[in-house]
């Protein structure tokens, strides 16, 4: 997955349940992949992809940047943490 971009490729991820289908840029895929330390050689885990419909019978698939919609769809604003405390950190912290 990570030579996606090189070929013009981006990620899909489709649901065996209901056919939909989710794209993503393969090198931000592929960053998220490395930071997570798995593996990015095909046959991708897809194990923490849960589909809207809930299934978790999923794959991956690669689509060619061609196909995406122009203009590209707004993406939904989403808040990222700056930082994560465990729960016995935060704990201690609280105590001192």
């Amino acid at each position: 997955m990570a030579e996606y971009p090189q070929f013009g490729i981006d990620l899909a991820i489709v649901c065996e349940s209901c056919g939909r289908i989710v794209v993503f840029d393969a090198g931000k895929a592929a960053l998220f992949y490395f930071r997570k330390r798995l593996k990015t050689a095909l046959p991708l885990d897809t194990s923490m992809f849960v589909c809207k419909c809930g299934s978790k019978n999923v794959r991956s698939a690669g689509v060619p940047i061609e196909s995406r919609p122009d203009p590209l769809p707004p993406a939904p604003p989403r808040l990222d943490p700056l930082y994560v405390h465990s729960e016995g950190r935060a704990r201690r912290r609280a105590r001192g």
